[in-house]
């Protein structure tokens, strides 16, 4: 029994070492403009400053470029969900004063 429960918990390690560590990736805005994002991690700091750049939560690597086809594998769904974007207009209005004169 012992030795079943030494097995599983090394398999569980084992995958959870290959598995790829959380991270974000700064997707850009709409008009194709990117912000900034400082990742703080408890192994270090990372800043994000282009579109589609990515960086592990713990903070360890620098910021790698995160592939369209990564992004829809591990985001698309989240990404699929999201609302359409509001459509804004501005108008202007001509002020016309009715004059008696004219």
């Amino acid at each position: 029994m012992l030795r079943k429960s030494f097995v599983t918990l090394l398999l569980a390690g084992l995958l959870a070492a290959c598995a790829s560590p959380s991270y974000v990736v700064l997707l850009p805005d709409l008009d194709g403009g990117t912000g900034q994002v400082e990742v703080r991690g408890t192994k270090g700091t990372q800043v994000l400053a282009r579109a589609n750049e990515g960086a592990d939560l713990d903070g360890a690597k620098p910021p790698y470029a995160v592939s369209e086809a990564r992004l829809q594998e591990d985001f698309g769904a989240a990404m699929a969900a999201r609302p359409e974007a509001a459509e804004q207009f501005q108008l202007y209005f001509r002020k016309r004063w009715l004059d008696a004169d004219r």
